[in-house]
């Protein structure tokens, strides 16, 4: 029995010197395992560094706006056309002292309230305006990139006078947009929509429309320029609050506003801005008006990876002329005390706005 318990001892110790000895490379491979799981441990935190250092790809777009640009003359008047001759047709001379702030943003926007036309046949209407084709100029040695043509004097000159400035724009190669028109601007990679109404065509059906429009089209952040109120009326109506909630409720992103002649106040809601009256720019529909008050509106839009993160203002006082006993039809920016008095005025007929 102790014999057979020596042999059974003697038969399990070669068993296992054997197994060992058959397992040798086996147990080789083993032990390099730790060093496959080093290495992809070394590839899985190069990895997770990778992802944390990554660096957001971020984009901004300064956008400009200013009002009611009436380059040209009444039908019955003739001083903007004096002053083009006065300056011996040097078109640079009506932008000269704002053009650093329009030089130096993404894209310039004004509503252009006139018609470059030589037609003679016009409304009948109290005022008319129409400059010559070549006054287009001033928009682009301004470096005005675009124009609302959506307000109640772009068909002044009847339906020639609406043809002849849109085919003056489309060849100076000036972007407009209103009434019929929809833009889209892609400005470093994000696509701007513009779109314009006026007190005749500014109802909901017509919002719903282009609001889809632009929607449809895949735009990123959409405009709408309406030229709505009252004339002479520093502060906006319900109707005009009424609409431009509406506006924003629908996907608008900006809702700019003109035709009053005056600035109103400026409104904040659901973290987006109506500017509801930017009033006169390059005026040349009166020769001295009273309140020759002024801005530019200035939005920069900050995107992150594509995604609109942030959104800053600056309002920018102006005057609608360098002097002021006249009206020379030349913006100028204010210093000093007028700009904070500019200031003080647009917040007083602001509502909900902190600036």
């Amino acid at each position: 029995m102790k014999n057979l318990k020596l042999n059974i001892k003697a038969l399990l110790l070669l068993t296992s010197i054997v197994l060992i000895s058959g397992c040798k490379k086996e147990i080789k491979i083993t032990e390099e395992v730790p060093k496959n799981i080093e290495i992809g441990l070394d590839d899985t935190i190069s990895s997770n560094s990778i992802s944390e250092n990554k660096i957001d790809e971020i984009k901004t777009i300064t956008l400009s706006f200013a009002g009611d640009c009436t380059l040209g003359n009444d039908k019955n008047a003739n001083y903007f056309n004096e002053m083009v001759l006065k300056n011996n047709r040097d078109f640079s001379y009506f932008f000269e002292n704002v053009n650093d702030v329009f030089l130096n943003d993404d894209y310039s926007i004004v509503n252009l309230e006139t018609t470059f036309t030589d037609a003679t046949s016009y409304s009948e209407k109290e005022f008319n305006f129409k400059g010559e084709f070549d006054y287009v100029n001033i928009l682009k040695l301004g470096n005005i990139e675009c124009v609302n043509i959506s307000n109640n004097h772009t068909n002044d000159y009847l339906e020639k006078g609406y043809n002849d400035t849109i085919n003056t724009l489309t060849k100076e190669n000036v972007d407009y947009y209103g009434d019929d028109f929809v833009h889209i601007e892609n400005i470093n990679g994000i696509n701007i929509g513009l779109i314009g109404f006026k007190n005749a065509n500014l109802n909901y059906e017509n919002i719903d429309k282009k609001v889809k429009e632009l929607k449809e089209s895949n735009v990123d952040y959409i405009i709408a320029s309406c030229h709505w109120g009252v004339e002479g009326s520093y502060q906006f109506n319900e109707n005009q609050q009424e609409i431009a909630y509406y506006l924003i409720d629908n996907g608008v992103d900006v809702v700019i506003g003109h035709h009053p002649h005056v600035l109103e106040g400026i409104e904040e809601y659901k973290g987006k801005y109506i500017v509801y009256s930017l009033g006169n720019f390059c005026f040349g529909g009166n020769k001295n008006p009273k309140d020759k008050d002024s801005m530019i509106f200035r939005e920069t839009l900050t995107y992150t990876n594509e995604t609109l993160t942030d959104t800053s203002i600056e309002i920018i006082p102006c005057s609608i002329s360098s002097v002021s006993d006249y009206n020379d039809f030349k913006p100028t920016l204010l210093e000093g005390e007028e700009k904070d008095r500019v200031i003080e005025k647009i917040k007083k007929y602001s509502y909900n706005f902190n600036y």
